[in-house]
């Protein structure tokens, strides 16, 4: 190994065998990772998947520059095992770019993953029937929560918006969320809202919200029926 860092070339060579190395492990890392689940996971293993993508096609353009200036240095033992070397590494960036593209013990592309069952949880569709009420309050008031009540087949809470005083509908929730099934109750937390007298919400399937709450301090104020 001495011999091969006597040149620029050599030691060039040497510094990418080091990145190819790192690479590498980069990659047989991945096997240990957990299958991505939620489409935030997918897509970070996505995002991973690129950047090792790019760090190999930056390896095998530094081979490229590498053989590309072999030729000037005629200082270079023929015995001297950089040539060897070089065709290591390529066969190396080559078995690296398999394992990111083909190997079934890395993360496949998103499409393997996001299937129907990854949209739906606990039967909440993200398509399908939605409905959308508007519920008047006795009385103008600053809500700092918001409770709907569903009936036995509860839908997904898509949106709850609210009426400011300049007939503004502004939006306190924005849903559905995927990671917990529908409930009969649903609390909106919405400190600091502007005062309203109507709540508009939407929610996923065909049953509706039966009623909906407004608390404030320790007071719950029900709304009368909806439109």
């Amino acid at each position: 190994m001495p011999e091969l860092l006597n040149t620029p070339i050599s030691r060039a060579v040497a510094l990418t065998a080091i990145i190819s190395g790192i690479c590498s492990i980069w990659l047989i890392g991945d096997r240990s990772q957990e299958i991505p689940i939620s489409s935030q996971e997918v897509h970070a293993q996505i995002s991973l998947i690129d950047q090792q993508r790019q760090a190999i096609a930056e390896l095998q353009r530094r081979m490229s520059r590498i053989e590309s200036e072999f030729d000037r240095y005629s200082s270079v033992p023929e015995n001297s095992g950089v040539q060897t070397l070089i065709e290591g590494l390529r066969v190396d960036l080559e078995d690296l770019r398999y394992r990111r593209t083909a190997s079934p013990d890395l993360p496949l592309p998103i499409a393997h993953y996001v299937t129907d069952e990854a949209d739906k949880i606990g039967g909440l569709q993200t398509e399908g029937p939605t409905v959308l009420q508007e519920f008047e309050l006795r009385t103008k008031m600053f809500p700092e929560a918001i409770c709907l009540v569903q009936g036995a087949s509860p839908g997904g809470v898509i949106s709850v918006e609210i009426l400011d005083d300049w007939n503004r509908w502004i939006e306190v929730y924005s849903g559905p969320d995927l990671s917990h099934s529908p409930t009969s109750e649903t609390w909106v937390e919405c400190k600091g809202s502007p005062s309203t007298s109507k709540i508009r919400v939407t929610v996923a399937g065909e049953g509706g919200v039966e009623a909906v709450g407004i608390a404030v301090s320790d007071t719950v104020h029900w709304s009368m029926a909806s439109n």
